[in-house]
């Protein structure tokens, strides 16, 4: 709702809904009429986080006339449904609840939404949560320091891993989209002292491919499969 001033564009921010907390689109609006910017945005109205799409000034924007609309959608070419947070928290609580050796759940960091839906299925099914990966930790940490995770959430050290039951293990990690330093991308590789996986484990892939990834996800995926370890991506749950 703020609005901002810069050079001749009057930039007003609106309320959407995606993957990170509290999304905007921009209404750029100028001489020539408003251009309309959305972001990468979906439409859920489960998303515990956030004031959710501002449809009311959509809306209004709608009526009083946009000149154009720059809209961005990383799987606007799949034609399935996106699903809800709520859909990806029940299936992701089926599958856990499911697993008796270790389970990594790989996921985007920022999607602080998933990260606290992952952490909250853990405390149910009795794991210990690590964290693995910089920007899992900082997450973490940021989501504390503004108000997002407020029930005192304490993370196990990579350390304590290895010397925890593996049925009380759940690692929540970085790295699914194949990234050649991210913590998965470790684990798969044996370059993780603390975090090792073979029969019986489990690796969750919580996320989409983004289009142009497929090659290194395939990779980790292969190292992962050839360690005996069971890999399960939204595809195998749909």
């Amino acid at each position: 709702g703020g609005r901002v001033k810069v050079g001749p564009f009057d930039i007003e921010f609106v309320n959407m809904v995606h993957s990170i907390p509290e999304p905007s689109a921009i209404a750029i609006h100028t001489p020539q009429g408003v251009i309309f910017h959305t972001g990468d945005w979906k439409t859920d109205s489960s998303m515990p986080n956030g004031v959710g799409v501002d449809q009311a000034r959509l809306q209004q924007l709608g009526e009083e006339g946009v000149y154009a609309v720059v809209a961005d959608s990383t799987n606007v070419l799949t034609e399935r449904d996106a699903g809800s947070e709520a859909t990806a928290r029940e299936g992701l609580r089926r599958v856990i609840k499911q697993q008796t050796g270790k389970v990594v759940v790989a996921c985007f960091a920022t999607n602080f939404t998933r990260v606290q839906s992952v952490i909250e299925i853990a405390k149910e099914t009795g794991r210990h949560v690590a964290l693995a990966g910089r920007s899992m930790r900082r997450i973490i940490r940021v989501a504390k320091e503004t108000g997002y995770l407020t029930d005192g959430f304490v993370p196990v050290s990579e350390e304590d891993v290895s010397y925890l039951p593996s049925e009380n293990v759940l690692v929540l990690s970085t790295g699914s989209q194949g990234e050649s330093r991210a913590a998965l991308t470790r684990i798969a590789s044996d370059g993780n002292r603390n975090i090792s996986l073979g029969e019986g484990d489990t690796v969750i892939y919580s996320s989409r491919v983004i289009p142009g990834n497929e090659l290194e996800i395939s990779k980790v995926q292969n190292k992962l499969a050839d360690k005996g370890v069971k890999i399960i991506t939204d595809d195998d749950e749909r």
